[in-house]
């Protein structure tokens, strides 16, 4: 299920617009500010973002400019790439422009058919790349998802299922940070009925092995108060 924040200072506006991706199968979180939107971006995972131009601290435009050049460090849970629908009650086309070349997908102008938000908002996330690529290579680890093989300077790792599918959802999700609870549901499946200390004892194990095989170029570190996120010197994916 997608994950939806809308930034909105009008409360009666954001709760119908949640109203409807809710009832479309959306899961959803709400900011009133520019401040709250980036502390939720750089604490949770979004898939997309709905974005109000005007704010009461700052504007929308500025938001999407910090989430595009901020979230590309990797410091943001949030990856700087999601889709963002900017609203707006101005809708002259140099708003729109101004909108767009801040880093906007799309731009809506208020007042709006919640039913056509909610149909660009599936027409954004249809466009979003299908998941992270099969083969990937982060310094002198590479990673074969399909071969489920991990080879560190051309030695094959000796890795459970478990550490092999940790391993590759934060290769997937390089300066992400991910709490227990996020790796317990996105690695071990909801049905799991274990605690959140089977996550810190497969992250040591993982550390472990990546150091005894001498990878340099990727390190798990320890986030706290929030959980862990890998962290790369140097990615490219063919």
């Amino acid at each position: 299920m997608p994950d939806i924040l809308i930034v909105d200072d009008d409360a009666k506006i954001a709760r119908i617009v949640a109203r409807y991706l809710e009832q479309a199968g959306y899961a959803v979180r709400l900011a009133l500010n520019g401040a709250e939107a980036v502390r939720i971006m750089q604490t949770t995972e979004n898939d997309l973002l709905v974005l109000d131009v005007l704010l009461p601290d700052t504007t929308g435009l500025a938001v999407c400019r910090a989430l595009r050049r901020d979230a590309s460090a990797g410091s943001w849970a949030t990856r700087p790439d999601i889709p963002v629908l900017m609203l707006s009650a101005l809708g002259l086309t140099d708003d729109v422009v101004d909108g767009l070349r801040s880093g906007a997908d799309d731009y809506m102008v208020k007042p709006f058919e919640p039913r056509e938000l909610v149909e660009r908002i599936r027409a954004l996330l249809r466009r979003r790349p299908a998941g992270p690529p099969p083969q990937a290579i982060i310094g002198d680890l590479g990673l074969d998802r399909p071969a489920r093989l991990a080879v560190c300077q051309n030695q094959p790792l000796e890795l459970t299922r478990r550490e092999f599918d940790l391993l590759a959802w934060l290769v997937g999700h390089p300066g992400c940070v991910f709490s227990r609870g996020q790796l317990l549901d996105d690695v071990w499946g909801e049905d799991y009925d274990g605690g959140d200390r089977a996550v810190d004892l497969c992250v040591l194990r993982l550390r472990n092995r990546l150091r005894a095989a001498g990878c340099r170029g990727v390190r798990i570190d320890t986030v706290r108060g929030s959980g862990y996120r890998l962290i790369c010197l140097q990615e490219k994916q063919p």
